[in-house]
This record gives C-alpha cells, structure tokens and sequence, in this order.
C-alpha cells in the first residue's frame, strides 16, 4: 500500500511550486494528474509509492526553483535521483539534452522509465500551437523515447505508439 499522507504532501509541495503555470490553457497541476493516472492506472508493483511520487513532481525542477532539499527530506533519495534524471540539463546543448536524459533514465529502476513514457503520453494528447518543424522535431524525440524506453512497458509502449501516430497525422494534417 502507498502512503496517502505523502502522494498528499507531493501534491501540496507540487501545486505550491508550479503555482500558476498554464498547461496549455488549462493550470499545470492538469499535466500532473494525467501523468499520475497514467501510472496509477497499472497494477501494484515494488516502489510504486515512489513512482506516483515522482510522477507529480517530475518537472518540479525543470520548471521551479524547488530547492533540492524540499523533495530529499520529504521523499528520500530514491525519488529525488529520480526527478533529477528525469530532468533536462540546460546547461547541455539542446539536441544533447533528451539522449542525455534517456541515458541517467535508463541507469535507474525500471519505474522512472514508466514516468517518462506517461509524461509523454500526457504531452502528445494536448495539441500544442507550435509550428510544424517543431512538432516534427517533438514527434521524433517521441519516438526515440519509445525506442529506447518502450521495453519498461509493453502496456505504455503500445499507449505511447498510439499517441505518437495520432500526433504525426495532426502534423501532417497541419502542413497542408
């Protein structure tokens, strides 16, 4: 069983720090509770409490200033290493930044790969108003997180497929 105490703190820590972000045009908090859906919609598995933790505050610090001690007191080692690797260096090159991350994703427990395929089965069902490169170049990040990631889940993997060919005849449709 989780601790619904702390998945009820993650959810304080993560709507405090991403306050009013928009999602698109709905709050943040929307994206957060796909991801978290996505992952508790699976069958019990060994640190799922960890998973549904990290799931709600997998971009708390791509998009906060959170302090790193916030999520280390509060949920231990195994979720911060978690969000870290979930997390995209800026200070790398841009076209380095997603392989680097599958790489630190792909060094930790099977479960952070769950995030990541349902944080990006989150992403690709909100159209987004980006033009057509930049929703080719997100389409092919898509299918390398697939690629690389897939074998976590054949649940996600076949979710995350589907979405990538809704995704790609959206692109299509917008470069007539």
């Amino acid at each position: 069983m989780v601790n619904v105490d702390k998945i009820q703190l993650a959810w304080k820590i993560a709507s405090e720090y991403h306050g009013k972000q928009r999602y698109g045009k709905q709050p943040y908090l929307l994206h957060l509770v796909n991801v978290f859906t996505e992952i508790n919609n699976l069958s019990y598995f060994v640190d799922k409490e960890d998973c549904l933790i990290t799931s709600i505050l997998h971009d708390v610090l791509e998009d906060t200033k959170i302090p790193l001690e916030v999520i280390q007191t509060n949920f231990g080692a195994n979720v911060l290493s978690a969000v870290i690797s979930l997390t995209k260096n800026d200070k790398q090159r841009k076209e380095l930044q997603m392989i680097e991350s599958l790489m630190a994703i792909k060094r930790r427990p099977n479960w952070v790969s769950l995030v990541k395929l349902a944080d990006r089965i989150s992403n690709l069902s909100h159209p987004n108003k980006w033009d057509v490169y930049k929703r080719d170049l997100y389409l092919r990040e898509s299918e390398l997180i697939l690629k690389e990631l897939g074998v976590a889940s054949p649940y996600f993997a076949s979710r995350l497929q589907i979405k990538i060919d809704e995704y790609e005849k959206q692109t299509k449709e917008l470069s007539k």
